[in-house]
């Protein structure tokens, strides 16, 4: 009629239950964020001459380009004993022309979504990054079916994290981008800021900083510094930039180091 339990009855259920609970903090642990250390992105400083920037997080991986001591780079994120840093624009970068659209000699369009940017001209080389349609590139060579470019703002490599320091803080005056009041320090990169308007020509200025100038739609006017060749293809055209602040606190109007075009006309 009762049936009769066992102190071991007891145990092999608790067992259960605690492995299954064990299971689900593990589970829980890697894929919510609130179990994850937060990592701040913040520009670094190379501290030793020739440090290679490799395709993925092993010394293994194939080398894409170096960096001399003092240089700048950009660390997105730690894993292990690595840094994920965007890639120099001298990191050689190829993408299928059957992809693109050309405006000119030089600079081509995006023409389908999430194109892959490759280390070398083949199929087979490490993917380095990705465009987007309608991202305008600048184009520095032909290779056969590929073209070399300069690589987009979504194009990363891996360094050993020990060559990379913090570069020195210094605060940027506060610029009103957006109709929100910006203060950035080098230490942490500056924020990408994209912006809708119409590119136009900053025309022959002394000393000048930037090479074209940007009107939105409420008829503010911002500098724009960049790939020369990419902004000139796009003269006169509506745009969707991503842009980072620079600091010039001389300058009359804001200047925005352009990371990505998009044309919109």
């Amino acid at each position: 009629m009762f049936k009769k339990i066992t102190f071991g009855d007891d145990f092999q259920r608790f067992s259960q239950w605690y492995g299954k609970v064990f299971y689900a903090f593990i589970l829980i642990s890697f894929c919510c964020p609130c179990f994850a250390q937060d990592f701040q992105p913040y520009l670094g400083v190379s501290n030793a001459d020739n440090i290679n920037i490799r395709s993925d997080s092993t010394v293994m991986s194939k080398a894409i380009c170096n960096v001399s001591k003092g240089e700048s780079v950009e660390v997105i994120l730690e894993k292990y004993e690595w840094y994920k840093i965007r890639l120099p624009k001298n990191a050689p970068a190829y993408i299928r022309k059957d992809l693109t659209t050309p405006i000119d000699a030089k600079t081509v369009k995006i023409s389908k979504d999430s194109v892959n940017i490759r280390l070398e001209p083949n199929e087979g080389a490490p993917i380095i990054g990705k465009a987007e349609m309608n991202e305008i590139i600048a184009v520095l060579d032909t290779q056969r079916q590929w073209y070399k470019i300069e690589p987009t703002n979504n194009s990363f490599g891996w360094v050993y994290k020990k060559f990379i320091d913090k570069a020195a803080e210094k605060t940027m005056a506060p610029v009103v981008i957006n109709n929100v009041v910006v203060t950035i320090t080098k230490e942490e990169p500056a924020q990408d800021f994209v912006i809708e308007g119409v590119v136009l020509p900053y025309g022959k200025v002394f000393n000048r900083q930037a090479t074209h100038k940007l009107r939105d739609r409420e008829q503010k006017i911002y500098l724009l510094k960049g790939d020369k060749t990419s902004l000139n293809a796009v003269n006169y055209h509506k745009v969707k930039i991503s842009a980072k602040l620079t600091d010039a606190p001389k300058s009359k109007y804001p200047i925005l180091e352009v990371k990505k075009i998009e044309i919109l006309d």
